[in-house]
């Protein structure tokens, strides 16, 4: 028997911005989990001509076995989602529903949002019927209800955190002795006492999907704490048994993780991801992330899962629309400010989005204009598409034979993510994890990398002058005098050869930062080690590709331009930095120059094993003393 659908609606107004209710909203995982779902398990993707599929299975209310292939979400950002099910077994054969935001204003005349929910359920039996008005309607209302809590929760505490978890963990009297004696020992290291605290209560109040697969950066944005000190927190918290480290393979496409390991040494060199349908590079600067669980010694968490393709999983993807064959969709986004691209899901063929503004920026733009078409065989009739303002309108069409999903996002990747090239380069990771290292004869791409290299100037004559015991002794002390300033400036030192150092930074301007630093206080050094004759310190600095390597157990770099580096700092005459052409031209490079009021000149050189010759720039340092605004 053939059973017609049944359709609900519930509509409500609230007193929260279109952003808040969206941000709420569309985290369906954990909508899903506090309005009491069952967790689901789900199966390879399914790639057919009538669309992308993902097989998902439950058990409703721990009772009733229930299957069902699920079609991608569709979305506009803070404006709606729907979802598609075909279901195998259970009451219910098939289920269309989402969510509808629209901006209202009340009464006095306060913008809000007006909130609508439906669901078009098709029961598949008899059981159906008597399931939808109670198990499924019931799920309408508590999403309601779960904006009702929160708005309780904003009333209360006038902060925009998320709602307190309905699923906080009860510690065993032994579990929390184990919690509180590690904390007594992390609070007599080198960290941040106000973000231990709230490490503490986080780890007491959260529920164990909160607990898993923790990101520093956005913790640290939550609770208003500089990043790098609740990163070192989490280094430090992980090294005496608080927490344990993980590595995260994210997909290059979907941004999603496909792989994940719990050392270095378990890395690949190639990662598949199932649902894109490419294989990939593992890439220290954006593919590997670091991410942080609760040592199991303290609490076993598990993160079950309650949805898989809701808007907040890939939220770099403002737009995402289904079009089968001979179809046309427009896909439109207002207020553009910031890269984007037009993407065809599996297929991944590419539109890059060129925005350019209008001359006069009080001109109005036209809402109404007609939307620039794009054709879709195959591959893309076109490689970018250029617009002005901050309104786009593209018309996609589907002329191939299969049904596609096209996604709008943004090109550019968040900064919450904690990469493998970040935490490599830091002195505190290094030493203690020195362990964390490549499988031997691995080998993993850094995009970008800084690296600074230093030596003494005249330092054989040296050795001859004073003899080998002094004359150790002060390199010695001249490398804890390197390290301090590199530390500070947040790299890493990687090795020492002879007298010349090797340290790698996240970005140039820290290791132009740690040049000058060191430069301008060599005196320092040198008036603390009289009467032994003063060192003078040769530097150079450059960034750009790399390879990190397992090199005798210690993560190591090596290619072209960890080479160019090395001949760089030779041609540093003593005193100066010496650094590529491409760093000058960074704006914190040049403020550092006019910080310091520094003298620069620029230079040409043939690098020893380098082929073709080099821009450079060479930059003498005033001392510390004579600064008349000195860096932060």
């Amino acid at each position: 028997m053939q059973w017609k659908p049944r359709k609900y609606v519930f509509e409500q107004h609230y007193e929260l911005s279109v952003s808040q209710v969206w941000d709420l909203l569309s985290q369906t995982d954990e909508l899903n989990r506090n309005i009491g779902l069952s967790s689901i398990h789900t199966g390879p993707a399914e790639f057919t001509p009538q669309g992308i599929f993902r097989a998902v299975r439950m058990k409703a209310l721990g009772l009733v076995n229930v299957e069902w292939r699920e079609s991608p979400f569709e979305w506009e950002k803070e404006q709606y989602y729907h979802v598609r099910r075909e279901y195998s077994t259970g009451p219910i054969r098939r289920f269309f529903g989402g969510v509808e935001l629209s901006v209202a204003f009340n009464s006095q005349g306060q913008e809000g949002t007006n909130v609508r929910l439906f669901g078009e359920f098709t029961p598949s039996n008899l059981i159906g019927l008597i399931v939808i008005p109670t198990y499924a309607v019931r799920s309408m209302r508590l999403t309601l209800t779960y904006i009702d809590n929160y708005l309780k929760h904003l009333e209360k505490t006038h902060t925009m955190n998320e709602i307190a978890s309905s699923s906080k963990h009860l510690y065993s009297k032994e579990e929390l002795e184990e919690l509180n004696q590690l904390f007594t020992q992390l609070r007599q290291l080198p960290i941040n006492e106000q973000a231990a605290q709230l490490l503490y209560d986080y780890l007491l109040e959260r529920g164990d999907h909160e607990v898993v697969d923790m990101r520093p950066y956005s913790l640290a944005d939550e609770w208003g704490i500089g990043r790098e000190e609740v990163l070192k927190l989490f280094l430090y918290s992980t090294k005496i048994g608080i927490l344990n480290l993980s590595w995260n393979l994210i997909c290059p496409n979907c941004r999603v993780s496909t792989e994940q390991t719990s050392t270095l040494i378990q890395l690949g060199k190639q990662i598949h991801c199932d649902f894109c349908g490419v294989d990939y590079q593992a890439n220290f600067d954006r593919y590997v992330e670091l991410n942080f669980t609760i040592h199991s010694s303290i609490r076993k968490a598990v993160k079950n899962v309650y949805c898989i393709g809701g808007p907040a999983i890939t939220p770099h993807v403002y737009v995402q629309k289904r079009i089968s064959p001979g179809e046309s969709e427009v896909i439109e986004f207002t207020q553009v400010h910031e890269q984007m691209r037009l993407r065809v899901l599996r297929n991944n063929s590419i539109v890059e989005i060129k925005q350019h503004f209008p001359h006069d920026v009080d001109q109005e733009l036209d809402d109404d204009k007609s939307p620039q078409p794009l054709i879709f065989s195959d591959n893309w009739s076109r490689n970018e598409i250029n617009f002005s303002g901050a309104h786009l309108k593209v018309l996609c069409k589907n002329d191939s034979e299969v049904q596609v999903v096209v996604v709008l996002e943004k090109s550019g990747w968040d900064d919450v993510t904690v990469t493998a090239a970040k935490v490599t380069s830091m002195n505190e990771f290094r030493q203690l994890f020195s362990s964390e290292v490549l499988a031997p004869g691995n080998q993993v791409g850094v995009e970008n990398v800084a690296f600074l290299f230093t030596d003494l100037l005249g330092s054989t004559v040296f050795y001859e002058e004073v003899g080998d015991a002094l004359a150790y002794g002060q390199v010695r002390r001249h490398f804890e005098f390197m390290l301090h300033w590199i530390e500070l400036n947040s790299g890493a030192l990687v090795k020492t050869i002879g007298d010349a150092v090797m340290a790698v930074f996240e970005t140039p301007e820290q290791a132009v930062s740690a040049a000058f630093d060191i430069q301008s206080r060599v005196h320092e050094f040198n008036a603390s080690s009289l009467p032994l004759e003063p060192i003078v310190i040769k530097s150079g600095v450059h960034f750009g590709h790399a390879i990190a390597v397992n090199s005798n157990g210690v993560l190591d770099y090596f290619g072209r331009n960890v080479n160019i580096a090395a001949r760089i700092q030779a041609q540093s005459s003593g005193g100066d930095i010496v650094i590529s052409h491409d760093c000058i031209d960074r704006p914190a490079v040049i403020q550092l120059v006019e910080r310091y009021q520094a003298e620069s000149e620029i230079l040409t050189a043939t690098l020893k094993g380098i082929q073709e010759s080099h821009q450079l720039v060479r930059i003498r340092v005033p001392r510390a003393q004579t600064l008349t605004n000195q860096p932060e």
